[in-house]
């Protein structure tokens, strides 16, 4: 059976990356493209845990080297904070260690976008100009815990990284809890959110949207099916997004690189990274480079779980694959083959 090939670099990683490259097929499909955007969360200010800046300047220079322009790019942010604008992100990716003297290629930061329309709850999304007018796309990604979809990894950066706020927005707000039924009370939503998002108010459930991202936990949680999302899950929510903005892409090639070092229990949105839930949760297992990222974050899904069980899920009360099992099933509705991963491994 034909497999989905995934380069594994697990150590020296600034001395093994041209030759991953070239195994996995970008040094290849990049050669003298042109302008190629590698999409980068270059970290909120106080997080310390972000993708390196080493490792970001020797993918720079190896695309510099094969005749391109490379480019970071990034969106700012729904959330207010150090990335909200793109001058204030500007700012924090200089303090972070990213800057066009450091990285050696220019540093983008835009909310411009293009509109296309879906056929899902959604209807439409804004994906980012930057990248529909890049002749080729990186999406560099640090692999970590995430408190809504459990892994935050290719997918998470794909489908929320690469949108404007709008967009944003509707993946948060469109997923969050309503009642559908009699609320019975028992408070089994309130002990299940971790983000104090639901309290009980007259024996009845009440919500703090202004905490509340729509993971849908406590949707999961209820005994008695009274809670619903305002239109669909997360999960569905990100798979519209995802495969709407992999079809705008393509035919442009679109590598994955899911970095898995600085393991933390929380995305990089987090100043802290979720060091009150225990740092690392996980020793450092590599890097995965590949073509399609449904794999590249089910093989990294599969290694944090070889080195440290469930710690994941332990942490955000979320199966990291649920989103991954979203994501087939759409592809499967869509007739989009999945075919199983295969690891090489240097």
């Amino acid at each position: 059976m034909t497999c989905e090939k995934i380069v594994f670099v697990k150590s020296n990683i600034l001395y093994n990356l041209e030759t991953a490259l070239k195994i996995a097929g970008v040094a290849q499909a990049f050669d003298g493209l042109g302008k190629v955007a590698v999409k980068l969360h270059m970290g909120e200010y106080g997080n310390l845990h972000y993708i390196r800046p080493a490792i970001v300047r020797q993918f720079v220079d190896i695309l510099k080297n094969l005749g391109n322009s490379p480019f970071l790019f990034d969106t700012p942010t729904l959330y207010s904070g150090s990335r909200d604008t793109p001058s204030k992100y500007i700012d924090t990716a200089r303090r972070n260690g990213f800057c066009s003297e450091v990285i050696g290629c220019p540093i983008i930061i835009s909310d411009g976008a293009s509109e296309i329309a879906t056929k899902g709850a959604i209807g439409s999304i804004k994906v980012a100009k930057a990248l529909c007018k890049a002749d080729g796309i990186l999406i560099l990604s640090h692999g970590k815990g995430h408190p809504d979809l459990g892994f935050g990894g290719a997918i998470k950066n794909l489908a929320m990284g690469c949108v404007a706020k709008k967009t944003k927005k509707d993946l948060h707000t469109m997923s969050q809890p309503v009642l559908a039924a009699e609320c019975g009370g028992c408070g089994k939503c309130v002990d299940a959110c971790t983000k104090e998002g639901i309290s009980l108010k007259d024996g009845k459930a009440v919500f703090n949207y202004d905490n509340c991202f729509g993971c849908g936990v406590c949707i999961q949680t209820c005994p008695v099916q009274a809670l619903k999302p305002r239109s669909a899950s997360i999960d569905t929510l990100f798979s519209e997004t995802f495969f709407t903005i992999v079809e705008a892409l393509r035919p442009k090639p679109i590598f994955f690189v899911n970095v898995l070092m600085d393991i933390t229990p929380r995305c990089d949105c987090f100043p802290s990274a979720g060091k009150d839930e225990g740092f690392p949760i996980c020793s450092d297992i590599g890097l995965l480079i590949g073509t399609d990222a449904i794999s590249i974050d089910s093989a990294s899904i599969d290694l944090i779980a070889k080195n440290c069980g469930d710690i994941l899920e332990k942490i955000h009360h979320v199966n990291p694959m649920r989103l991954i099992n979203t994501l087939k099933k759409d592809a499967n509705s869509k007739g989009v083959k999945l075919i199983p991963y295969e690891l090489l491994a240097l």
